[in-house]
């Protein structure tokens, strides 16, 4: 049997390309027998378990530049790299598992745009909001929050159309866009849409109309950023609240 052949059978018993097996020869990860004959490549006990190792340590994420040096290591750097490789591994997962945490935030506020447009209506309720602080661009605190948790975020629409950005505080603290609320209060809820091109216009004709036609006055409209999608032009959507002044 030829080399080539001898090499794909190899292969096809690991799952793994033949020119994976000469790769790994050429970089003295994996030892075969050599033809007296014509210098052929053909395995041995050692080539199989070289490959079970090269296996095993691709496994366990251990990238080829540490595995050149592992034929030189002794057990205590062994256990060594192992051990870095270890810590290496157990971030990564701790970062996997925040990026599908955010993932789920995500997909919670699409659902809450769809339940908003779905009832394609506003709802009274009766709630209490904390405090808007005014958004500094300045501020890493205010950035990683805005980064961490971007549900924080506020926006709030005057009835003259002026539009402001914060983010919401328990602490009244910096410059406040909007005290916090000291007892319940009566809010029109809605979703607020914005141009995230930084057009002046928003739908907060709708807000108020809703408002009219309930007897209150039109007031302050103040949201909770959801998420930015494309309809037709790309929009900021927010779950959004106006509070009813008798």
């Amino acid at each position: 049997m030829n080399e080539q052949k001898t090499l794909t059978k190899l292969a096809e018993l690991f799952h793994i390309a033949p020119s994976a097996l000469r790769y790994w020869d050429n970089e003295g990860l994996i030892r075969f027998e050599r033809s007296d004959e014509n210098n052929y490549r053909y395995p041995s006990i050692q080539t199989m378990l070289d490959i079970c190792e090269v296996l095993l340590n691709r496994s366990l994420s251990i990238p080829l530049r540490e595995m050149r040096k592992i034929p030189q290591m002794n057990a205590k750097e062994y256990e060594q790299m192992l051990d870095q490789n270890e810590k290496k591994l157990k971030e990564q997962a701790r970062e996997i598992q925040l990026a599908v945490k955010r993932i789920h935030i995500k997909q919670q506020r699409l659902n809450q745009l769809n339940q908003l447009r779905r009832q394609n209506c506003f709802v009274v309720e009766e709630r209490l909001f904390p405090a808007v602080k005014d958004f500094s661009f300045q501020s890493e605190q205010d950035l990683q929050r805005f980064v961490t948790d971007p549900y924080q975020a506020a926006v709030l629409v005057s009835p003259d159309g002026t539009i402001r950005y914060g983010l919401f505080t328990k602490e009244e603290k910096g410059m406040i866009l909007r005290r916090a609320d000291e007892q319940k209060k009566r809010y029109l809820k809605g979703l607020l849409r914005l141009p995230s091109d930084g057009r002046e216009e928003s739908n907060y004709q709708a807000f108020s109309e809703e408002a009219a036609h309930l007897g209150a006055a039109q007031g302050l409209v103040f949201g909770r950023f959801l998420i930015s999608v494309c309809d037709q032009d790309r929009y900021d959507y927010y779950e959004a609240w106006m509070e009813l002044e008798e």
